[in-house]
């Protein structure tokens, strides 16, 4: 049995709960497919596999969970804003849970858009998985990576640690 899937197009895909498929019945469901132009927002679950082929993926103000696995692209940009030293409220967090090695890949950008400024040991997880991460996020150079202010100006420096899950 096969089913045909109509997959529809947003600019920008905003979670604010919980996305997820009903299971297959033999008739239907057991598929959530969007294509997000732009970008994946929001702070929520996405139950199941998430591919990000060339959007940015931007949690907001808080989590933005994949019960499965996230793939990114190179084309793929990864935006974190830090407001303060909480994950999930002072800083933006992306969590995945899949059954396969999380690639690093696309880019990094880390936004400092409010008046917080970290200090030189705050640490700040923006990235979790369930499995090991391999790679790295191809503007980070020798471990470091500039963090911007809402205007766009470097606002300071972050060195970049991947650890096996993170």
């Amino acid at each position: 049995r096969a089913q045909a899937v109509v997959v529809p197009q947003y600019t920008t895909v905003n979670v604010s709960g919980t996305l997820n498929a009903p299971p297959w019945d033999g008739n239907s469901g057991g598929i959530l497919a969007f294509d997000a132009t732009d970008a994946v927002t929001g702070s929520g679950t996405i139950t199941g596999n998430v591919a990000v082929t060339s959007a940015k993926v931007s949690p907001t103000s808080g989590t933005l969970a994949v019960t499965g696995n996230l793939t990114i692209t190179s084309a793929t940009t990864l935006e974190i804003d830090i407001t303060g030293t909480t994950a999930g409220s002072g800083y933006d967090v992306i969590t995945e849970a899949g059954g396969t090695a999380f690639a690093r890949n696309g880019t990094l950008t880390v936004r400092l858009p409010g008046a917080f400024r970290p200090a030189n040991t705050d640490t700040f997880t923006i990235l979790t998985s369930n499995q090991t991460t391999t790679g790295q996020f191809s503007n980070v150079t020798s471990g470091r990576l500039n963090a911007f202010n809402a205007a766009g100006d470097v606002a300071g420096s972050f060195a970049i640690n991947s650890g096996a899950t993170s």
